[in-house]
């Protein structure tokens, strides 16, 4: 039923920018994922941020990159793993393919082209809210 209302077919964004993030990097927000065509709040300060972030994070003590505890360090492929786990045991990564299926069927229903990622036409309409309810 999810794929039927605006806010629901939303889920497909919610799953593809923090979701994956989570699984990708082990943040629910990454600096070096923060598109700001995507996000225009985030603006110009978010754009010079992303261009200087080594010089700043190195000012601020983040450990942008690096081994061991910090902020922004790398999250390191077992702690990865074992997030990918719980998403697995807790019915996540199910919700995942459930997100993925309904909203690949619905953008066929509508004629509206679907695809991986967050490059393509219903990813852009529902993150924007684009899809009118029927």
């Amino acid at each position: 039923m999810f794929a039927e209302s605006e806010k629901g077919r939303q889920q497909l964004a919610i799953k593809r920018t923090v979701g994956e993030s989570i699984l990708k990097f082990g943040y629910c927000i990454y600096i070096d994922d923060v598109d700001t065509q995507m996000y225009p709040e985030q603006g110009p300060v978010w754009d010079w941020l992303k261009n200087n972030r080594e010089k700043i994070l190195e000012r601020t003590g983040a450990n942008y990159k690096g081994n061991g505890s910090g902020t922004l360090r790398l999250t390191p492929e077992e702690s990865l793993v074992d997030l990918k786990k719980i998403f697995d045991a807790t019915g996540a990564s199910q919700r995942f393919e459930i997100i993925e299926k309904y909203s690949e069927e619905k953008a066929k229903q509508l004629g509206i082209p679907f695809g991986k990622g967050k490059d393509n036409e219903y990813f852009e309409s529902v993150y924007e809210g684009g899809i009118e309810d029927e």
